[in-house]
């Protein structure tokens, strides 16, 4: 390695899009990945869960074509094909990053890397090790699943995300420990793939961070599929013998399954990266602590992403990604956690940006809130998906929009409309004033908005 105006460490959707953003303003970019391009989100996460996500999405739509006036047999799931369709979408992803490092002129470097103070960073590499010289450094060393001691974690019949995505059979039975986003989505497509499903999750709710509707409606809509769900639910001992686990229930119920996933968090990876050597401080867990500027302590040293140990999102990553490269190259942008849309892609989906009605009530704001079900909405019966809703929080005397949750169909792709509202702090009113095409799902949103005055047209309000 040589001298470098930007040196980063770790590859994935913060590193690389960091480096690409520090290429465009001019700088000379070195980006030093131990593992390869694209990060947790690439390799082991958004990307292949997704792939998997989608076949058993389009499973369970041609197992219900009858619906439809459209008659089927035959209809048998090739996890094999799967397996192999989730991997090339994988790699050309892969491919496609290293095509973009290299038009940008960065210097990809294949080992590991390590803060060494004063501008340093010293990299092995199978031949040995290496040394450079970065005017600003960016840590960009994400996360990895949590793996605690009492559920035995093997790689085989106990595995985390990462090693169920590699796992060649669908087992015929599986535990999920977790009933946070990745738990419920790996619940989803095991079962849409014919897997039997029990989830647990310790707290009283599925997806415990979103509106407690918004809970209870996937948790109705997992049961009325079949997957067992145990919320309040605290397991107490795990066991795996004759290739089979055994999971014991503080309560004292026994949970046996051919498999375990255990979904339980994912912690900031920030041990071995010389940290303390150049002096940047840590908090909680590890995680890295930054200024909105995603400065960290340590002059011209910046972090981004999971090694903050806050929203681990590859898009927060990606964006705080662009403000630290701005920021290295003599800017001064800021960063803010205001309008972060958070994606659950479970069938059906859910989808959130802003603050929560309890949230919004603890913070000070006089709350007016408006729901509006799909049940009600012409484009969702044509697609036969009529499930969920679209609830509105917002300012009563601003009119503003606060937050926005979501749970139905294509409410993933749904949300940014209101991503957009409050990024760029829009009123109810005027998003009652836009013109939504008919017949749309948008309609929903629109419906939804004019429900905070009273005045929806497709339903009544009370």
């Amino acid at each position: 390695m040589e001298k470098f105006d930007v040196g980063i460490i770790g590859g994935g959707p913060g590193g690389y899009v960091a480096g690409i953003r520090a290429a465009q303003l001019g700088a000379r970019v070195a980006i030093i990945e131990k593992d390869e391009v694209g990060g947790t989100c690439l390799l082991r996460g958004c990307i292949p869960t997704k792939a998997l996500l989608a076949t058993a999405s389009l499973l369970a739509k041609i197992r219900e074509a009858e619906q439809m006036g459209i008659e089927v047999s035959g209809a048998k799931l090739n996890y094999l094909k799967t397996f192999e369709r989730k991997n090339a979408i994988v790699q050309r992803l892969v491919r496609g990053v290293h095509s973009l490092l290299k038009a940008h002129k960065i210097e990809y470097v294949h080992g590991e890397g390590k803060l060494l103070g004063e501008g340093r960073i010293g990299v092995t590499l199978p031949q040995g090790q290496a040394k450079g010289e970065c005017e600003k450094i960016i840590v960009a060393t994400g996360s990895v699943p949590m793996r605690p001691d009492m559920f035995k974690v093997d790689g085989v019949n106990v595995v985390t995300s990462d090693e169920a995505l590699d796992l060649k059979e669908i087992p015929k039975s599986i535990l999920i420990i977790g009933g946070a986003y990745i738990g419920c989505e790996f619940a989803s497509l095991y079962r849409d793939f014919g897997s039997e499903v029990t989830l647990v999750e310790m707290l009283p709710q599925l997806v415990p961070t979103e509106e407690k509707e918004v809970g209870q409606t996937l948790r109705s809509q997992f049961k009325a599929r079949g997957i067992k769900v145990m919320t309040g639910t605290k397991i107490a001992a795990m066991d795996v013998s004759d290739g089979n686990v055994t999971a014991k229930t503080e309560a004292g119920e026994t949970v046996q399954a051919e498999k375990a996933l255990i979904a339980v968090g994912r912690a900031a990876f920030s041990d071995g990266v010389g940290l303390g050597e150049a002096g940047v401080e840590r908090g909680e867990k590890g995680a890295i602590k930054v200024n909105e500027k995603m400065e960290t302590n340590a002059p011209g040293i910046y972090a981004i992403g999971d090694v903050l140990g806050t929203v681990m999102l590859a898009h927060v990553a990606s964006t705080q990604g662009t403000v630290a490269a701005a920021n290295a190259l003599g800017g001064s942008r800021t960063f803010s956690y205001s309008a972060v849309p958070n994606c659950v892609y479970t069938r059906p989906e859910i989808a959130s940006v802003g603050l929560k009605e309890a949230e919004a009530a603890e913070a000070g704001y006089e709350v007016a809130t408006s729901k509006f079900q799909f049940t009600a909405l012409g484009k969702a019966m044509i697609i036969g998906e009529t499930t969920g809703f679209v609830k509105i929080v917002a300012d009563k005397k601003t009119e503003k929009v606060l937050g926005v949750s979501m749970v139905g169909p294509e409410v993933t792709d749904l949300i940014h409309e209101m991503v957009l509202a409050i990024h760029s702090g829009v009123t109810v009113n005027q998003i009652a004033e836009m013109i939504h095409a008919h017949p749309t799902l948008s309609e929903s949103i629109h419906e939804a908005v004019e429900g905070i005055h009273k005045r929806a047209i497709h339903m009544i309000s009370r």
